[in-house]
């Protein structure tokens, strides 16, 4: 059996396609990794401004240790929102394709699959299946986190450099 690559350019389009349905929930995960990453961000600096801070001879009041804790704790419900909501849309899409996919071998039962290979192809197709929820759970969610911070820090770091310039 011939293996037939079809091109990532091809193949992206497509998976995000199946889901569009779902496209609400995977913005909402987004959002929570974005909201993350940005808390992420923000601890170190907040440590590193009381650093400076103390190293003046000003020392943190006793409020910002509560500060951080509730940062650490907002990191945590960002990135289990974001977990959940990317595996819901994960799931939801790994059952349509395996949905979409029996349906079709049930119209090809019992004459096409009365082979003894049988069993490898539904092996095969269930392993397939599963390597998709690295793709719609660990992948989407992530780059469009990555693009969205970077763009983010770029434009307040413009803004911050242009405000010293004036």
């Amino acid at each position: 059996m011939d293996k037939k690559e079809m091109p990532t350019s091809v193949l992206i389009p497509r998976l995000l396609q199946s889901m569009k349905y779902l496209l609400l929930r995977i913005a909402v995960a987004v959002c929570f990794a974005v909201l993350g990453q940005v808390v992420t961000i923000a601890i170190p600096v907040t440590l590193v401004y009381l650093a400076f801070d103390a190293l003046t001879g000003n020392p943190a009041p006793l409020w910002t240790l509560g500060i951080l804790i509730l940062l650490a704790l907002l990191r945590g419900a960002f990135r289990y929102g974001e977990h959940y909501f990317g595996h819901y849309v994960a799931f939801h899409t790994l059952a349509a394709y395996r949905r979409l996919i029996f349906a079709k071998l049930r119209a090809l039962a019992p004459g096409k699959l009365d082979r003894q290979d049988s069993g490898s192809l539904l092996k095969m197709i269930g392993e397939d299946i599963e390597a998709l929820e690295v793709f719609f759970a660990h992948t989407i969610a992530p780059i469009c986190t990555g693009i969205l911070v970077a763009l983010g820090l770029t434009v307040y770091l413009v803004g911050v450099w242009l405000f010293w310039l004036w």
